[in-house]
């Protein structure tokens, strides 16, 4: 649980080294971090950067914010005649500390010499303190940067053995964060930790935490489902029970109510990634409304397999998609965060939404048969579709 983690922490503070913290946007990354800062006891000399995105293509930009944030631009000063001017070439008004856009920089011998000026520059504002460097979001990191980070760390001396904690999005599998953390720090990483989503009996244990009562068991499958655990989304749905009094009587939860802007906000950080066609697969599947067998998702995007597959997988790996099988190996996708689901049918245009609705009624018959365990749901994509004499023929 999130005690552990913060003992974990507390840890790598006292003994120094490198802490991998990883886990999907919303996870609760960065309120870990703030917890685990504002609750230290004695603290070191250190330094919390918020790493964004566009940094990793802009060299030494994630040590030149941290250093301007940390160290007051006096204490170039204090540092040797060829540090300071190595420096100094690297902000854009000498010592006002701000990247600037148009520099260059050489090659590995003066990156080196870069990374040597810095950690002569933390030091000498560092005199007595143990060192803790927090990187959140060190997805967009550079490399430069990096390189620097490490160097630091070798070369401080051992009264002043450094902790070092870079948090990073695992839900981006193109950038291979993990992998390219690794193999630059290598043998000094003590610990990865992996932040998790809730589970359902953690919802259970905040919802009653924040609402002071115990909830009925389908209030709590429901803000599971919808959130799929993420804190962040969980957080945005709360919020609006409490605001909309909507679990008063523990009612059944009407997912368009949650759609305000700063669940949207969530989910398009969660979709950003993802391009037009994939999310135009999303957009298909959501409209079904229930979770869907591998075969009702190649008959509703029309992809060939191949194709198809490695987007899907893709879409795991995002943890935008989940799958299970039953004991009888029956295999059943949907959506990890239900709320996502009901935000992409709900950004269909009308057209076409009633013949995604016309095609997943063809297809589940296709599929599935249009027998009593179909009816309802056939009934319902009729009747969104404006078919309504043929849904009438399966509520009845």
């Amino acid at each position: 649980g999130r005690k552990d983690q913060i003992n974990a922490l507390d840890s790598l503070l006292n003994r120094g080294g490198f802490l991998l913290l990883k886990g999907e946007i919303g996870s609760g990354k960065t309120t870990l971090l703030k917890e685990f800062y504002e609750h230290i006891d004695i603290l070191p000399f250190s330094l919390f950067y918020e790493a964004q995105a566009g940094d990793e293509v802009k060299p030494f930009s994630g040590i030149i914010e941290g250093v301007r944030k940390l160290v007051p631009p006096e204490s170039l000063n204090d540092i040797d005649k060829d540090s300071r001017e190595l420096l100094k070439g690297l902000f854009s008004e000498g010592n006002d500390f701000r990247i600037d856009p148009a520099m260059s920089i050489g090659g590995i011998n003066e990156q080196r010499m870069i990374a040597k000026a810095f950690s002569d520059l933390v030091a000498k504002v560092n005199r007595k303190k143990r060192g803790l460097l927090i990187i959140d979001n060190a997805q967009w990191l550079d490399e430069q940067s990096l390189d620097t980070i490490v160097y630091m760390y070798e070369h401080m001396t051992p009264q002043k053995t450094s902790a070092v904690i870079l948090s990073f999005r695992d839900d981006i599998p193109e950038l291979e964060v993990e992998s390219l953390l690794i193999n630059k720090i290598g043998h000094r990483v003590n610990q990865i930790l992996t932040v998790d989503p809730f589970i359902k009996e953690e919802v259970a244990e905040i919802y009653f935490r924040e609402s002071g009562r115990e909830s009925s068991i389908d209030l709590i499958d429901q803000l599971f489902k919808l959130s799929g655990g993420n804190p962040r989304l969980l957080r945005s749905l709360l919020d609006t029970i409490r605001q909309k009094n909507l679990a008063e009587d523990d009612c059944n939860l009407d997912a368009k109510e949650f759609i305000n802007p700063e669940t949207v906000g969530v989910i398009n950080e969660i979709l950003e990634p993802i391009n037009d066609e994939t999310r135009s697969i999303l957009k298909s599947l959501a409209i079904l409304n229930e979770p869907f067998g591998p075969m009702m998702i190649e008959k509703m995007t029309g992809l060939p397999g191949y194709t198809l597959l490695e987007k899907i997988r893709l879409l795991e790996k995002r943890r935008i998609l989940t799958w299970s099988s039953n004991e009888d190996g029956v295999v059943r996708y949907w959506f990890t965060h239900g709320i996502i689901a009901e935000y992409l049918a709900n950004s269909i245009d009308p057209m076409e939404k009633r013949l995604l609705h016309l095609k997943a009624a063809e297809m589940i018959t296709d599929c599935e048969g249009n027998g009593d365990p179909q009816a309802s749901h056939l009934a319902w994509h009729f009747q969104e579709s404006g078919q309504y004499r043929e849904a009438l023929k399966y509520w009845i």
